[in-house]
């Protein structure tokens, strides 16, 4: 049995029950309320009320702010490479914040829970990294919405291929990564040279996350150590793409607290998620912007002890589980879902990548 995700090839080669396996999918499980009565009167009115509106209303809003950003970068004609001018940056800024809040009002997240502070300075100094622990695409927005500084992000390098969204990418200073390469090669390699005392790849995304954690004319990068989401239950591994530069960071954990349907983007197509999202009446989010870490010589020297204290505080401020999975879990739980769908049976498996 074998699934094709990001070019890459899972393929099944074991099939037995283990409490390992068990453990290590518990961050990939979603537990919705089921179809009950009160949920289907819900999303039945929610369907003729809020749906056509908050679809319509989400549009309308992004296509507004697409024409104010395009207008602002008119005749700046080398947008990928180089930093948007002062106040080319300042119209992203004022219009891209409170439209992101807006966004988020009309998808249900009336108001947002936050605790701390969201500079990325204090008195010892200045970071230019956020890291956080991922649970939804939804935590762009937030981040996008409540950010001391509009951020940009680490996405894939398709993403400046989608109408409207590509061109926003690139006026936000998101990173972008090769699809072909790996995120355990990155930092499988970037180690292996950090250990050696060689320099780092220059066109890693590693090397470009250390630099813009120095860069301040530069915005903002959000990092999500995990390299995917879960259902926010847990913690899994932080890849050490954002640590191995030895540059502070600023944590941030976020959650959804639900009692029906949950926001997080886990184990649901996009569509059957979008549609019970917007047809709620109303979602929850809190924030807990913790203080920049400033990592030890230690840690310096060592990127994976750093990866792991910070998630350990991330996991202490959200009152969660760490657990020790990783994407290769994560698709091994849904080939497992898959399979059940198919053969009828619960099954248990580990995977192999080409």
């Amino acid at each position: 049995y074998q699934r094709r995700v990001r070019g890459k090839v899972y393929t099944l080669i074991r099939m037995e029950n283990t409490t390992t396996d068990q453990e290590k999918w518990k961050p990939f499980v979603r537990e919705d309320v089921g179809w009950t009565a009160f949920e289907l009167t819900k999303t039945f009115f929610g369907t003729l009320f809020l749906l056509p509106l908050r679809l319509f209303a989400c549009f309308m809003l992004i296509i507004w702010y697409f024409l104010i950003v395009k207008l602002g970068c008119y005749g700046f004609t080398d947008i990928a490479n180089k930093p948007i001018p002062t106040w080319r940056r300042h119209l992203c800024i004022r219009c891209g914040q409170p439209m992101a809040r807006v966004l988020m009002f009309i998808m249900g997240f009336y108001t947002v829970d936050q605790t701390g502070n969201n500079h990325l300075y204090d008195d010892k100094g200045f970071t230019n990294v956020i890291v956080m622990n991922h649970v939804s695409w939804l935590d762009i927005f937030m981040m996008q919405a409540l950010s001391h500084d509009l951020p940009g992000f680490v996405a894939k390098r398709d993403v400046t291929k989608i109408p409207l969204i590509g061109f926003l990418s690139m006026a936000w200073g998101c990173l972008y990564v090769d699809n072909r390469v790996t995120r355990t090669t990155v930092d499988d390699v970037n180690l292996k040279n950090l250990n050696s005392n060689s320099p780092v790849q220059t066109n890693s995304l590693t090397h470009l996350i250390s630099l813009r954690a120095t860069e301040s004319d530069k915005p903002p990068i959000v990092c999500f150590p995990e390299g995917t989401t879960t259902n926010g239950k847990y913690l899994i591994e932080f890849r050490t793409g954002a640590f191995v530069g030895g540059h502070p960071v600023k944590p941030v954990a976020i959650r959804y607290p639900s009692k029906r349907f949950s926001p997080s983007w886990e184990s649901i197509k996009a569509t059957v998620h979008i549609f019970r999202l917007l047809t709620q009446f109303r979602n929850h989010c809190s924030i807990a912007w913790l203080p920049v870490y400033y990592p030890s010589e230690e840690e310096k020297k060592d990127p994976k002890l750093y990866a792991k204290n910070v998630r350990k505080l991330i996991a202490d401020t959200l009152n969660v589980p760490i657990v020790e999975a990783n994407f290769s879990d994560k698709m091994a739980y849904h080939i497992a879902i898959s399979l059940k769908h198919e053969k009828g049976s619960e099954t248990n498996i580990k995977i192999k990548t080409q």
